[in-house]
């Protein structure tokens, strides 16, 4: 499973979003907006580094999903 970094990316975000150099997004986003509303004003505004950061969330939930099937259907074999 991939290494635990899930709090250190968060933090990542929370500042990219907050940086005085992204002084549109930070009008145009704010704490009540959702993924999709962030993902949506990345891909409107050509946001390549925030995008990229939405392809390491969609990397890392697969992985995620993968190991929660994996614990349930292999050692817990909830199934049965």
């Amino acid at each position: 499973m991939a290494k635990n970094s899930t709090g250190e990316e968060l933090q990542k975000f929370t500042e990219y979003i907050r940086s005085d150099s992204n002084e549109d997004a930070k009008r145009a986003l704010t704490p009540h907006s959702g993924l999709i509303q962030i993902r949506k004003y990345a891909e409107n505004g050509g946001i390549a580094d925030l995008l990229e950061k939405f392809d390491e969330i969609s990397a890392l939930t697969k992985k995620v999903k993968e190991e929660i099937h994996r614990l349930l259907v292999g050692e817990f074999k909830y199934f049965d």
